[in-house]
């Protein structure tokens, strides 16, 4: 299924597919929502950025010290780590990164 979109009602997450429909809900106790695609959700939780399918099933985690400050995501997730934007796959393995120019 894919997502569509991501709310925080009432301390749950709630996830709705293309249809509007809702997927699932989860406490939000899970993270702080980061952000998410189509494919997968993003949060935030105890320093470590964790990668999860609607569901909130963990894909992939990563300390957010070793993948840098997220920024958005795409299809694939970016990040700011040092003077670099480093893009990662949704396992949180590093696929690119350039110099941040601004």
């Amino acid at each position: 299924m894919a997502i569509s979109e991501v709310k925080l009602i009432n301390n749950y997450y709630h996830v709705f597919d293309e249809n509007g429909r809702k997927i699932t809900q989860y406490q939000a106790s899970v993270g702080e929502l980061q952000g998410f695609n189509s494919q997968y959700i993003v949060v935030l939780r105890g320093g470590n950025l964790v990668v999860c399918d609607e569901n909130f099933r963990r894909i992939s985690q990563r300390s957010q010290s070793a993948t840098g400050e997220f920024l958005n995501i795409t299809d694939k997730i970016h990040c700011k780590r040092g003077g670099y934007i480093v893009t990662y796959d949704e396992h949180l393995n590093q696929i690119s990164q350039r110099q941040d120019l601004y």
